[in-house]
């Protein structure tokens, strides 16, 4: 299976991911969510352009709009090198996370699931105005 290698940035921090092309988006999801130590507990989606320059959408699967994003592989995607997406998540809190593809790779040996490669800078906090209490 090959690889892709993705950069996500929020803020100023960013990581860089690699994960198998023939995972799904929700696997993508986790891995963004897992690299900033973000829960999972809200809806999301992926926005790109299509190979029209078109804004295309990926759904979480709870929403009721489709695709979802537990259908569609990551290399399924009309993306090449150098393109981006919008990694919607929260939309209460509104987190949008830039996410570049920077190289599709063939198989590794090395890598056989999705993998944090590099870290920069400190992540914001998900809840940085929730104190705990009710």
């Amino acid at each position: 299976m090959a690889f892709s290698f993705f950069k996500v940035s929020l803020a100023k921090a960013w990581r860089r991911i690699a994960i198998p092309t023939d995972l799904n988006l929700d696997f993508l999801s986790a891995s963004i969510l897992d690299a900033f130590d973000f829960d999972s507990d809200h809806l999301y989606k992926f926005s790109y352009k299509d190979r029209f320059g078109i804004k295309a959408t990926v759904f979480h699967p709870y929403m009721e709009e489709s695709p979802s994003t537990d259908e569609i592989c990551i290399g399924d995607l009309p993306l090449k090198p150098g393109d981006s997406m919008i990694f919607h998540f929260d939309f209460g809190d509104d987190w949008k996370f830039q996410v570049l593809l920077e190289q599709i790779d063939p198989p590794n040996a090395k890598i056989k699931k999705p993998k944090m490669l590099e870290s920069h800078g400190r992540a914001p906090k998900q809840y940085s105005s929730w104190d705990g209490e009710w």
